[in-house]
C-alpha cells in the first residue's frame, strides 16, 4: 500500500526514477525521452507502470488521463488507506487540466521546478 504515487511524463534523472520506484508506485510515459529508464530499470516491475501517449496528446493531457487510471489502482476503494499524494514530473502546472484532478478529490496543489504536486 502506498499513500504516495509518482507520475513521470518526462524524467529529469534516471537514478531518481530507479530509486523512487523501489519505494513507491511510479507510472511512466513510454516515450523516447524515457527510453533509457526502461532499458536500464532494475526496480520491481510491479512498482513501475508504463503507459503510451496518444497521438497529438500533450504531456498535461496525458497526465490527466493517466491520473484517472492510477486513481482506480490506489484510491480508498482499492486499498486502505487510499493514496493521498500524486507527484507529477515533467508537466507544466499552468497547462494541467485541474478539473480532472479536482474530480479525483485533490484539493491542494503546488507547482515545483519538476512539475506539480497534488494532495487530497
Amino acid at each position: 500500500m502506498s499513500r504516495f504515487v509518482m507520475l513521470i511524463l518526462q524524467a529529469d534523472s534516471q537514478l531518481f526514477v530507479r530509486r523512487i520506484a523501489r519505494e513507491v508506485p511510479v507510472w511512466i510515459a513510454d516515450t523516447q525521452a524515457n527510453a533509457q529508464i526502461k532499458a536500464s530499470s532494475t526496480a520491481d516491475p510491479e512498482q513501475m507502470t508504463w503507459f503510451p501517449l496518444r497521438a497529438g496528446e500533450s504531456l498535461e493531457q496525458a497526465a490527466a488521463r493517466i491520473a484517472m487510471s492510477l486513481d482506480d489502482h490506489y484510491n480508498e476503494y482499492s486499498q486502505q488507506p487510499g493514496y493521498d499524494t500524486l507527484v507529477m514530473q515533467g508537466v507544466n502546472a499552468a497547462a494541467m487540466p485541474m478539473d480532472t484532478l479536482k474530480d479525483l478529490g485533490f484539493v491542494d496543489f503546488e507547482e515545483s521546478r519538476f512539475g506539480l504536486v497534488a494532495s487530497k
